[in-house]
């Protein structure tokens, strides 16, 4: 056991005696730039001819260039480990995630030097949060590999991934194989595919269960076929135990929302939703605990929705916006909620109809006994039917504290968009793979 050990230990013995080595021919080098730029300059104090004054300036230019480079030769002697911790404030923090090529990637530092590579490719995290972009550019042959070594690096972590393909890709199969292969460790994963995704893409993906799936997102630019390819898809994330989160753009088929198990989910966000549609998602989500919609927009007036109740025990924060909807439906709406746990109310001001009060006043006292913590009204240009229209904000803002004495804090304002209320998953920090890049980069 101990010669193994030993045997373990050269290279990394080994490793310490070339710093040691390379740290002492910099500091020699060094000192014997500073002694000859010392001899050029008491030189050029004296007469000299021109031609010898211009070779010796020349020299002090090199010189001071060389001691310039030598001031940050002390980065190169910083330990591993901080080196690493260095790194990891440079690339994004996961779950967010950093491209797999090019300038915003890790092989930028990886092409440093010898030793930041080394430290590069050997630490799994920089390699768990990827973003996959494909497009038909001269890197794309080369992706699939780049793809393959990234998850090898990652080793046995946890993995958040953004894949976005362009149409006509052909190694989006192969990439969506591959990705399969890891499935076990996908943790967070976002799909920006295109609509000529076929059904074979999918047939080998029959797995048992994703044990860490937390979140999927699905893009605005996805447009699935909804009897196809997403079914075939969402039903895998039955089998996703600890499945929490559905963050799902501008797709409208809501009505494949059941393959999922909404039951378990406890973060929703929808974009240009109907709002019987939400209300029947919502009636299944009874963990829910954030949720954040926007309605969808009404070119004409559609008959009004008389809704069911729809009892939430769990929620905390409600987000719902207004994009000139139907000013009948969402009082309707509303008055169908019980939200026993609500602590964050955000609401678009034509949601809340005619009478805004009223709605807001029913809203709260189903509440029980709890408090609801905070209100912001997030007021239009749109104000026909609204009981507010034409009134400055301090006015509906004196009306709401006068008669909701049970909300501790009440803000009127311009609407606040979905993206920054941090219910989107990965949407702040993500960096994409560069569309073209001459650089080599090297596996």
């Amino acid at each position: 056991m101990a010669d193994s050990s030993a045997v373990s230990d050269e290279p990394h013995q080994s490793r310490h005696l070339l710093n040691d080595e390379a740290k002492q021919r910099r500091s020699e080098k060094a000192a014997a730039a500073r002694t000859k730029l010392e001899e050029i300059n008491n030189q050029l104090n004296d007469p000299l001819s021109k031609r010898a004054a211009a070779v010796h300036k020349r020299e002090r230019k090199r010189l001071v260039a060389l001691l310039a480079r030598h001031k940050y030769h002390h980065i190169e002697d910083l330990p591993t480990e901080i080196l690493g911790e260095i790194f990891g404030h440079v690339l994004p923090e996961y779950p967010a995630r950093s491209a797999i090529v090019g300038l915003d990637s890790p092989y930028a530092l990886a092409e440093v030097c010898h030793r930041w590579r080394e430290i590069v490719m050997d630490t799994p995290r920089f390699w768990a949060g990827l973003t996959i972009a494909l497009h038909n550019n001269r890197l794309l042959p080369f992706k699939l590999e780049f793809i393959q070594k990234a998850l090898e690096r990652s080793k046995t972590r946890p993995l958040s991934i953004l894949l976005r393909s362009d149409h006509g890709i052909p190694i989006l199969p192969n990439v969506i194989r591959l990705l399969f292969k890891h499935c076990a460790r996908w943790e967070h994963l976002t799909l920006d595919l295109p609509g000529t995704l076929n059904q074979a893409a999918f047939s080998y993906a029959a797995v048992e269960e994703l044990p860490l799936l937390k979140t999927l997102t699905i893009m605005p630019a996805a447009r699935y076929d909804v009897h196809y390819i997403l079914p075939q898809f969402l039903r895998l994330f039955v089998a996703a135990p600890h499945f929490q989160r559905l963050l799902q753009g501008h797709v409208a088929d809501t009505e494949t929302l059941h393959l999922l198990p909404l039951e378990l989910l406890t973060h929703l966000t929808l974009e240009d939703v109907e709002l019987s549609r939400l209300a029947a998602v919502l009636k299944e989500t009874r963990a829910l605990v954030h949720c954040c919609a926007r309605p969808q927009v009404r070119t004409l007036r559609p008959v009004p929705h008389a809704f069911t109740p729809i009892t939430l025990p769990s929620l905390k924060t409600l987000i719902l916006q207004d994009l000139n909807i139907d000013t009948v439906d969402g009082p309707n709406f509303l008055d169908a909620l019980t939200l026993p746990a609500l602590k964050s109310l955000e609401l678009g001001e034509l949601l809340l109809g005619a009478e805004p009060l009223r709605i807001l006043t029913s809203l709260i006292q189903r509440m029980a006994h709890n408090k609801l913590d905070s209100l912001f009204i997030g007021r239009t240009s749109h104000h026909s039917a609204s009981q507010w229209q034409n009134r400055s904000d301090e006015v509906v803002m004196g009306e709401c504290k006068r008669a909701l004495s049970r909300v501790g804090s009440i803000e009127i304002g311009k609407a606040k968009s979905i993206e920054s209320r941090g219910l989107y998953f990965g949407a702040g920090f993500q960096m994409d793979d560069p569309v073209n890049d001459e650089r080599t980069w090297r596996l």
